[in-house]
C-alpha cells in the first residue's frame, strides 16, 4: 500500500502503582492512529540479471516467490543482500548489486530489475601478526580458517576471530584485510595478550551439600604454546544432618591438577592430562577417599558436537560407611572383612581398592546460548568400562541425557530426560557403592531428600564411630531408640525426567530481566536390573515402579553466581520412611 497514511488523533494515559513495588512507577499509554490503506501494488515483473552465474537456485525461488505478490520494497532489499552474501561465501567480496524499480500508480503495479556484479575473486596473499609478545606466532596463525592462496570469506574471518577467542590469551583479537589490488588481499591479526598467570575463586551453597569454597590458578600459556596447567582446590563442610549449622568434624576437599595441550595429536584435536591429588567425598551413606591420574583426547567436529576418549586409574578408600548401604555382590566387601553376602563384622576405613578402564563421552550442543538458553538442545552419551587390570571383574556403565528448550515468547520451556544403567560381569557381582545410581535432592529430584528415591535397607545402627556428618542423618529416619533405620543403596539403573517452564519476571515487572519464576515437575526412579539383589524395601512392598514430585521457586543471577530458592512437594510420601510432604532448596553460587 504505497500510499497509505497514517493519522496520529492522540494518546491516553494510565498509571500503574503496584503495592508492593511503590518506587517501580509504570506509566501505560495507548496511541490513537486512524489508518488509510488506499491501493495495494503488486509486484508484476522480477527480471534478474546474475553475471556470474552462480546464484540460479537462489534466483528462480526468489522469482516464484515474489512475482504476482504485493510488492515489498524490503523484501527485494532482503534479495540483494542474500545474493551478494551468496558471491562473498565465495570469496567476491566487492560483489555488489543494482536495483530498479518502476511504479505504475494508474495501474497499480511494480517492475523490478536487479543485477549481479560478482567482481573479481579476492584471495589470501600474506598474514601479518601484531601485538602478540608472549604467544608464538604460529600459534595464532595455525587456528586461522584461511589459508594463502585460497578465497577470502567473512564467515572464514568470523570463525577465526571466535577461534583465536577460544585459546582464552586474547583481550581483543582485531582481524584486518588490506591491500589495492582487486584480487588479492593480505590479513593483519592485531592481537592484544591476556597476563599468564589467572587466579579465580569461587564457592556453593546448598541447604541438602553445605558450602564449598574453591581457588583456582592456571598458567595459561607455557612455552607461548598455548599450553595450560591449573591447580585446583576445594575445601568444605556438610550441614550437621537437618540443622543449619556446619559440620566442622567431617571437611570435604579435593586438590586436582590439569594439562591441556591443543592441536595433540593434531588439529581439531586436544591432549588433556588431569591428576587427582586427593579428594574426601561425602555422602549421606558413606566417605571415600580418591586418587588417581586421566590422560585423553578432546575431539571437536564444527561447532557443535565434540568427543573425548580417555584412560583413568584411581586407587579408592572408604573412610566411613552405614552399612546398610551396602549390597551383595559389591566389590568392597571382601575390603571391609564382610561376606559376599554383606553380613559380618564392619571394618573401617578398608582397603585400597585400584579402579582403572577407558571412558568415551559423546556430545552434541544445539543450544542458541550455553548459559542461558532459549532454543535448542543438549546431547550427551557417555559410556564406561572397568577392566580387569586390577579389578576382579568387568564393569560397564552407560549414561544418556537429553535436554531441550522451547522459546513461547519470552516463556521457555525446559524438558529434561536422562536414562543411565550398569552392569558387572559374573552373577554374583554387582557395582561399587561409589558407582551405583542415586536421585534425590535440589540437582535431580527436588521433592526429596539427598540420594533418598529408590531402593533401601532396614539396618540396624551400626556400633561403630561415625561422622557427625553421616550420624546426623541417620536420626529422623527412624526413632533415636528404634532398633534400626533405612539406608538407601542406590541402584544399577536409573531413569528421570523433568519439565520447568520458566517465566522471566520482567514479563511482570519492568527491570527484573535477571530474576525468573519457574514450575516444574520431576518423575524418575532408581532400581536394581539384577533381581537376585534384594533390598528391604523389596521385602516390605515398599519399591514403586516411579515417583514423582512438583514444585516452584525463584532464580536470580547475582554477582557471586545464580540464586535459586526452590520448594519441592511430594504428593505420595512414603510414611515408612518418614518423607516429607515438602522439601525446601536453597543454593547459592557455583563451583
Amino acid at each position: 500500500h504505497l500510499e497509505a497514511r497514517a493519522t496520529f488523533e492522540g494518546l491516553s494515559t494510565r498509571a500503574f502503582d503496584p503495592i508492593l513495588f511503590r518506587r517501580r512507577r509504570t506509566v501505560r499509554t495507548k496511541v490513537r492512529v486512524k489508518v488509510e490503506e488506499g491501493p495495494r501494488t503488486t509486484l508484476d515483473s522480477l527480471e534478474i540479471d546474475d553475471r556470474g552465474g552462480l546464484a540460479r537456485g537462489t534466483i528462480q525461488e526468489a522469482v516464484e516467490r515474489l512475482e504476482g505478490q504485493p510488492y515489498n520494497p524490503g523484501e527485494l532489499e532482503l534479495l540483494e543482500r542474500k545474493l551478494t552474501g551468496r558471491y562473498q561465501a565465495l570469496g567476491y567480496l566487492n560483489a555488489s548489486t543494482t536495483l530498479e524499480v518502476d511504479v505504475d500508480r494508474d495501474e497499480h503495479v511494480a517492475r523490478a530489475r536487479l543485477q549481479v556484479v560478482p567482481g573479481a575473486q579476492v584471495r589470501l596473499r600474506s598474514v601479518v601478526v601484531r601485538g602478540n609478545r608472549r604467544v608464538r606466532r604460529r600459534v595464532i596463525t595455525r587456528e586461522l580458517k584461511l589459508e594463502i592462496g585460497e578465497p577470502i570469506t567473512p564467515r572464514a574471518i568470523a570463525d577465526s576471530r571466535s577461534a583465536l577467542y577460544d585459546l582464552g590469551l586474547f583481550r581483543v583479537v582485531s582481524p584486518e584485510l588490506v591491500g589495492d589490488d582487486d584480487r588479492t588481499r593480505d590479513l593483519i591479526v592485531q592481537v592484544d595478550e591476556r597476563k599468564n598467570i589467572l587466579v579465580e575463586g569461587g564457592g556453593r551453597l546448598a541447604t541438602d551439600q553445605g558450602v564449598v569454597a574453591t581457588a583456582r590458578a592456571t598458567h595459561r600459556n607455557i612455552g607461548g604454546l598455548a599450553h595450560n596447567l591449573s591447580v585446583t582446590g576445594q575445601l568444605g563442610y556438610g550441614w550437621a544432618g537437618d540443622e543449619w549449622r556446619v559440620d566442622t568434624g567431617a571437611p570435604i576437599w579435593r586438590i586436582a591438577t590439569r594439562y591441556t595441550a591443543p592441536w595433540v595429536p593434531g588439529k581439531g584435536h586436544e591432549l588433556i592430562v588431569e591428576g587427582l591429588l586427593r579428594e574426601v567425598a561425602q555422602e549421606p551413606t558413606f566417605r571415600i577417599q580418591r586418587s588417581g591420574m586421566r590422560v585423553g583426547i578432546r575431539s571437536k567436529f564444527g561447532d557443535r558436537v565434540e568427543t573425548f576418549v580417555d584412560y583413568n586409574a584411581q586407587v579408592r578408600k572408604l573412610e566411613d560407611l552405614d552399612p546398610g548401604a551396602l549390597v551383595p555382590g559389591d566389590p568392597w566387601l571382601p575390603l571391609l572383612d564382610l561376606e559376599p553376602d554383606a553380613t559380618g563384622e564392619l571394618v573401617v576405613p578398608s582397603l585400597n581398592r585400584v579402579q582403572t578402564g577407558p571412558e568415551v563421552l559423546f556430545i552434541f550442543d544445539g543450544r542458541n546460548d550455553r548459559f542461558n538458553p532459549t532454543q535448542g538442545a543438549y546431547l550427551s552419551m557417555q559410556g564406561q568400562v572397568v577392566d580387569r587390570f586390577q579389578a576382579e571383574s568387568v564393569m560397564f556403565r552407560g549414561d544418556l541425557r537429553l535436554e531441550t528448550f522451547t522459546g513461547l515468547g519470552p516463556v521457555v520451556l525446559n524438558w529434561f530426560g536422562r536414562v543411565a544403567g550398569g552392569r558387572a560381569a559374573g552373577s554374583d557381582n554387582t557395582l561399587p557403592i561409589e558407582d551405583r545410581y542415586y536421585l534425590g535432592g535440589a540437582g535431580s529430584m527436588r521433592g526429596f531428600r539427598l540420594n533418598q528415591v529408590g531402593p533401601a535397607n532396614f539396618s540396624a545402627r551400626p556400633n561403630i564411630d561415625m561422622p557427625t556428618a553421616i550420624e546426623p542423618a541417620l536420626e529422623g529416619k527412624a526413632l533415636r531408640n528404634a532398633a534400626g533405620h533405612w539406608v538407601w543403596t542406590g541402584g544399577d539403573s536409573l531413569f528421570q525426567t523433568t519439565v520447568e517452564l520458566r517465566v522471566p519476571l520482567s514479563v511482570l515487572l519492568e527491570d527484573w530481566d535477571t530474576t525468573n519464576i519457574f514450575l516444574f515437575t520431576d518423575v524418575g526412579q532408581v532400581q536394581m536390573l539384577d533381581d537376585a539383589i534384594v533390598t528391604s524395601s523389596d521385602q516390605f512392598g515398599l519399591n514403586r515402579p516411579y515417583r514423582y514430585g512438583v514444585g516452584a521457586g525463584i532464580r536470580v543471577a547475582t554477582p557471586i553466581g545464580p540464586a535459586a530458592i526452590a520448594l519441592g512437594i511430594n504428593p505420595d510420601p512414603i510414611a515408612e520412611w518418614d518423607e516429607p510432604r515438602f522439601q525446601p532448596h536453597i543454593t547459592l553460587g557455583e563451583l
